[in-house]
């Protein structure tokens, strides 16, 4: 019965988001409703969102995240009208902004235990890491850690990133979902990097004993992942000594 109402809770998130419009009439972007269905489904408000795009709008997918409480748009009617009466800079509109993040940073709260959970299972690679920044009016604003650069690299460059990028965000839904239908989370994996660091062996060194068939990696584009119970049988195996040196 759980699973039935479960299905019908994220049915029913897929079916009112898809016909949800922003103030220009324009739907949710078909390559973020993925995220913004789980993120919602998960309790955790949105209230922008962009799939990514190369030819307008940002060149990287993101998502805003805060609170539509009621009590939010009543503060920021209430600052509209002090602002109004001349009271910018007032000690009354710099609370009111204070209580308004405080409703907004409860959203936030709950998308930063999202973020960590997925980081445990997920290789964190820097410049896909999803990020939080605030945003000025409240709540905050998720991308990846490499948005910015965007504009420094060439189209082709640009294009690779973005796919890259979406695929994250693609990653983190899928993670929640699994999450709220409570099926198993994946093994963690390990990059070569993080992954030597926990053996004591240099990169180079891991990546040919990979090459080599002594320890079993997944190759995806130019990066290997490893299973934390492959790392660790790889671990606890004795291994011999190297052949000792020759006195001169």
């Amino acid at each position: 019965m759980l699973t039935l109402t479960k299905n019908q809770v994220w049915e029913d998130w897929q079916s009112q988001l898809s016909r949800t419009v922003d103030r220009l009439g324009k739907r949710i972007d078909a390559g973020i409703m993925d995220i913004v269905v789980a993120l919602n489904a998960s309790d955790i408000c949105t209230i922008a969102s962009c799939e990514g795009h190369l030819d307008w709008g940002s060149p990287y997918p993101w998502v805003d995240v805060g609170s539509l409480e009621p009590q939010v748009d009543e503060i920021e009617q209430e600052i509209a009208i002090l602002l109004s009466e001349g009271k910018r800079g007032s000690q009354e509109i710099e609370q009111l902004h204070l209580d308004l993040k405080h409703i907004h940073y409860r959203e936030e709260l709950k998308l930063t235990e999202a973020l960590e959970s997925f980081y445990r299972v997920h290789p964190l690679e820097y410049d896909r890491h999803l990020t939080l920044l605030h945003i000025t009016r409240g709540g905050c604003h998720m991308r990846p850690q490499g948005a910015d650069i965007q504009e420094l690299r060439t189209s082709t460059e640009r294009a690779a990133k973005l796919k890259e990028y979406q695929d994250e965000m693609h990653a983190f839904a899928a993670f929640l979902k699994r999450r709220f239908f409570g099926e198993d989370e994946p093994e963690q994996e390990y990059m070569v990097g993080p992954a030597a660091a926990i053996l004591g062996m240099k990169s180079d060194t891991l990546t040919h004993t990979i090459m080599n068939g002594k320890l079993k990696a997944e190759k995806r584009g130019r990066d290997y992942y490893i299973k934390h119970s492959e790392l660790m049988r790889f671990k606890d195996t004795p291994r011999r000594a190297g052949r000792p040196r020759k006195e001169r």
